[in-house]
């Protein structure tokens, strides 16, 4: 949460459809600190759908107070009004990081190639394996019948 808090303005290209990510914005005991993303792994430049940049513009345009940040909100409060827009619909149980491994999941699972995901992520290729990519039951089936099928031409 803290690298979409990191977000400013100008890290946003609505007509290339890309968000830079270039750093954080943390809460500590003296306030908010602006920090470096933790490694070099973690800047990076994301392409999103156009839906994404619409949000951000109606976002904006809802700050009372403007700022170059697109989402100037303490963390406790965006947490607590995730987990309550989840519970209205059915979904009390996930978090805002588990959108994380959700989005690692769908790469892998769509063939997105692992170095790119973990570039995407800002991961290196290790943590990507060994975090994030779960792999379901049902894909489990899906990719043992690939196998089935590949074998069996030879």
């Amino acid at each position: 949460m803290s690298k979409l808090r990191g977000v400013i303005r100008n890290d946003v290209d609505k007509t290339n459809q890309t968000i830079k990510i270039d750093q954080s914005l943390c809460i500590s005991t003296e306030g908010y600190i602006e920090k470096n993303t933790k490694s070099k792994n973690g800047i990076r430049t994301i392409v999103a759908p156009k839906e994404v940049f619409d949000l951000f513009e109606k976002r904006r345009k809802g700050q009372k107070i403007l700022s170059d940040r697109i989402f100037n909100f303490r963390p406790d409060t965006f947490s607590k009004q995730f987990a309550k827009d989840m519970k209205k619909i059915g979904l009390e149980d996930i978090r805002f990081h588990d959108l994380r491994h959700y989005h690692a999941t769908w790469l892998y699972k769509n063939g997105i190639p692992d170095l790119f995901a973990a570039q995407r992520l800002g991961d290196d290729l290790q943590t990507i394996k060994r975090i994030y990519q779960h792999i379901s039951d049902d894909f489990k089936d899906k990719l043992n019948k690939e196998i089935l099928d590949k074998i069996s031409f030879l």
